[in-house]
């Protein structure tokens, strides 16, 4: 008994001094021969073997179809004897793309990269690659010539990763190698173009406000008082002021802006009002103010008594805040002093005449109700 190979099994088959030869792989449609026919693959494939032209096979390559070829399908062949891994678009490419020559050489054809895609490397423009490495695996992969993947000396992140590259990389050739990491080195110009702030007296350390989404979008923080409210939109120059203009050392104190309001306020007058104006005022808005001071424990300005300032402070009666509200002075009708008088006939600490104090009803009527 012999064992044949066919195609990549064994086929047994009882011999009788002669060769028996592959068994029931190549049948004729007349006589159906099965014994002594050849054993190697050239017997039925030598017309395939000498028409193969990608590659040429032809004095070049061994009729050994096996080493290539499997009895699944003729094509595609594996290339078994390649080599170097024929991985990613290698795998699809067509063998006279790196085989060159008539006939195509095969045996000690480079295996660089360089080899085959100097041209394409000599054709980017985006970055230049003229004083690149040869090596082009360390950027580029086998799945696709583009993109290309490479280590950045800093995270190319935010408009960074869209940014061409000779925006930063300039000169001719472009300078890739030491080329400065510093925010400062690209964005010199876009520093000194700024004038809301101005920002000549500025650290050069970009990185502290802006972010690389956006230039614009600068992000700080204000280490003299939070900016809420109307503070966020206010342009800096409303505080920052001079030329250049000053940043360091201003004060936090809303007078220091708002002096002017405070000075001018007719609502009531302000002369003798402490210059706390957080006490009254907000970030919200600078009206209207929520008289902060006011005893609201002992008489609330909510509900009824929501009027202006100087509607119950009467200026004649003295400085703001020194108790010169008139409750008699606003109320008319039943609540007229003449009424009032009458209304308290037979109470005996009532005050009268030259006896009354200013604001006198609180006394009595503290949250300014019966």
């Amino acid at each position: 008994m012999r064992k044949y190979r066919r195609w990549g099994y064994w086929t047994t088959t009882v011999a009788t001094g002669t060769a028996v030869g592959w068994a029931i792989h190549c049948q004729t449609p007349s006589s159906h021969v099965q014994v002594g026919m050849g054993e190697d693959c050239a017997s039925c494939h030598q017309s395939d073997f000498e028409s193969a032209s990608q590659p040429l096979h032809v004095g070049v390559i061994s009729d050994d179809c096996a080493d290539c070829h499997s009895n699944t399908s003729w094509s595609p062949a594996r290339g078994t004897n390649h080599s170097w891994p024929l991985e990613g678009i290698h795998a699809t490419a067509a063998c006279n793309t790196c085989h060159l020559g008539e006939p195509a050489v095969y045996e000690g054809t480079p295996t660089a990269c360089l080899d085959c895609h100097l041209d394409d490397r000599d054709a980017v423009v985006e970055p230049s690659h003229a004083d690149f490495s040869d090596e082009c695996q360390s950027c580029h992969s086998s799945s696709a010539w583009r993109p290309a993947a490479f280590e950045h000396e800093w995270p190319l992140e935010g408009a960074h990763a869209s940014t061409a590259c000779a925006s930063c990389h300039t000169g001719d050739p472009p300078v890739y190698g030491g080329t400065p990491t510093a925010c400062i080195s690209c964005h010199q110009q876009d520093r000194a173009s700024v004038t809301e702030p101005p920002h000549d007296g500025f650290a050069d350390d970009c990185q502290s406000c802006h972010g690389t989404a956006s230039w614009d979008s600068a992000s700080f923080e204000h280490t003299a008082f939070a900016l809420t409210g109307a503070h966020e939109t206010t342009p800096c120059a409303n505080c920052h002021t001079g030329s250049p203009a000053v940043f360091a050392g201003l004060t936090s104190e809303c007078v220091g802006c708002h002096q002017q309001d405070y000075d001018t306020s007719p609502f009531p007058g302000h002369s003798a009002f402490a210059t706390t104006c957080q006490d009254c005022h907000s970030t919200t808005a600078w009206r209207p103010a929520s008289g902060g001071n006011h005893p609201q424990d002992r008489f609330s300005i909510t509900g009824d008594h929501n009027f202006a300032c100087n509607e119950c402070h009467n200026p004649n009666l003295g400085p703001n805040g020194a108790g010169n509200s008139d409750c008699v002075g606003c109320h008319e009708g039943e609540h007229t002093l003449a009424s009032m008088d009458a209304e308290h006939n037979g109470i005996g600490d009532y005050p009268r005449g030259a006896n009354r104090a200013p604001n006198f009803c609180l006394q009595c009527h503290a949250d300014g109700r019966e």
